[in-house]
């Protein structure tokens, strides 16, 4: 178990848990083509993440299917939605569990 993380886990709009996707975490409110300072590996069917920490700090946090590039149509992507800018902040050495994130697939325009 990671000392700092968030933990949880990603589902489709119905509640069921997603298999083959990744929680991300940036410091900065606006994601941009940056590196994220955290990718979690991809989840098995139970859709349990868990994304380590380097420090505590403010995350801005979401999840989607593939990582790179920008989200493309047909993908599953999401934010967390608990607070209006996607952020969640966790102290050092704390994990913070339960932490679930909606995903529902990009549609084209």
């Amino acid at each position: 178990m990671p000392n700092t993380g968030i933990a949880g886990r990603i589902l489709n709009a119905k509640g069921n848990p997603v298999a083959g996707a990744h929680v991300f975490a940036y410091t900065d409110p606006v994601i941009g083509h940056k590196r994220p300072a955290a990718l979690s590996f991809a989840t098995k069917d139970d859709g349990k993440y868990l994304l380590e920490l380097k420090e505590g700090g403010t995350y801005y946090i979401g999840a989607r299917q593939r990582h790179g590039d920008s989200p493309v149509p047909g993908e599953l992507f999401g934010m967390y939605e608990e607070t209006p800018d996607h952020g969640i902040t966790v102290k050092t050495d704390t994990l913070l569990q339960g932490v679930d994130i909606v995903v529902e697939e990009i549609m084209t325009q």
